[in-house]
Order: structure tokens, then sequence, then C-alpha cells
């Protein structure tokens, strides 16, 4: 029996820990995993428990990449969205959580081969997440800033 308690132990934490993960939502079987912008939810989906104003992520997502867009969210916006206007005084101002200029959105999307609203939070999320995983993280200023 004494051979076994390392085992048991093991096991148990390594249970706690996968509870862990369910409970703060990095294992969950409902997330839709679309590559798309249309529908309700994307690749991302605004519940649950982050520092960027409630953005979670599915089991499957980066790790890296999510960092990286966390910190550049939180520098561009603060997380925040509606009315979250930058660069207002440039030819081309910026909008949103992900701070899109209107042009940048639309030929990144194109690129990506995806249709989103620049205005929406869902399609900026996922456009981003898409620039960050394709080398496009340098359009942003606060990347730069970052050292990202």
């Amino acid at each position: 029996m004494n051979n076994l308690k390392p085992y048991i132990i093991f096991a148990i934490i390594g249970l706690l820990f996968c509870v862990g993960l369910v409970v703060w939502g990095v294992i969950d079987s409902k997330t839709p995993q679309k590559q798309d912008f249309k529908g309700k939810v994307g690749t991302l989906f605004i519940e649950g428990g982050s520092a960027v104003k409630g953005i979670a992520i599915p089991a499957w997502f980066n790790p890296k990449t999510y960092a990286v867009m966390e910190a550049i969210i939180q520098c561009e916006s603060s997380g925040e969205h509606e009315g979250k206007w930058g660069d207002i005084e440039k030819k081309y101002p910026a909008y949103g959580i992900a701070q899109f200029q209107e042009r940048t959105f639309y030929w990144l999307s194109e690129k990506a081969g995806k249709e989103g609203n620049w205005k929406n939070k869902y399609d900026q999320v996922n456009l981003l997440e898409w620039a960050i995983e394709n080398g496009y993280s340098y359009l942003w200023t606060c990347a730069k800033i970052l050292g990202i």
C-alpha cells in the first residue's frame, strides 16, 4: 500500500488540475471552433475570466498568441470596445478593443480570407488573433512599445 501512495497523490493532483482547467475555462467542449467571423461566436468569445474584459480562451488556443493578444488589447484599449477611439487626430483613426484602423481591418480580413465588420468586437478579436499568428503584430503601436 505504501508503494501506491505517490501514484494516488499524483492522480488526485492531476484530477484537481483538470477540474481547475474546466472551471477556469481552458477546457470547454462547447466552444465552437470556427475560423470565420460569421455567427455569434468566432475563435474567441466574450465570456469567462480573463483580464481582457472577459475574453476566455478555448483549450485548443495557442497560449503564446493569447498572451500577445492580451498585452496588445490591454495597451491599446484597456479591454474597452464601445466608443473607444484612438488616433482621432490622424487621417485614419483606430476603433475598438483591438484599435483597428478601418483600412487595416479590411486589408487583413482579405489576406485572411475572412469576412467581418470593422466595428464588431468579436471580429476585431478574431482578426487580431489571425494577425498575430501570421506575423502582423508589428502593425500595432503597442506591439512595438511592448517589444512584441
